[in-house]
């Protein structure tokens, strides 16, 4: 069954508070997790890294995690009239906190 662009994101937002942990385990751990199947796991993975995540493997500990903090908003895209948000737009927005980042990458979904 294909995840609906909703459960897609919720899927994002819950990697990345496992990331933010060190917390996701091996593929296979993570999928469980996730509820979903560990193919679908590295297409999350892909996702947030084609968004420019500094996402990395700890074989040691069995984790991903972040190489450093960020912050990932999830965000309805607006048009000029700040009361419209524009049909089916999000933006997908990190921000680094860090000294070689001022302002955060921004993807499109």
């Amino acid at each position: 069954m294909k995840m609906t662009f909703q459960e897609r994101l919720l899927k994002l937002d819950r990697l990345h508070h496992l990331l933010r942990r060190k917390g996701t385990g091996s593929p296979a751990e993570l999928a469980q997790r996730l509820n979903v199947c560990e193919r679908t796991v590295y297409k999350l993975l892909e996702d947030l890294r084609n968004l420019d995540a500094p996402i990395a493997y700890c074989r040691q500990r069995c984790t991903y995690y972040y190489e450093y903090d960020v912050v990932l908003q999830i965000v309805p895209l607006v048009s000029n009239d700040a009361s419209k948000s524009v049909k089916g737009g999000i933006k997908i927005d990190f921000i680094f906190p860090t000294a070689r980042m001022v302002q955060g990458e921004v993807g499109y979904l």
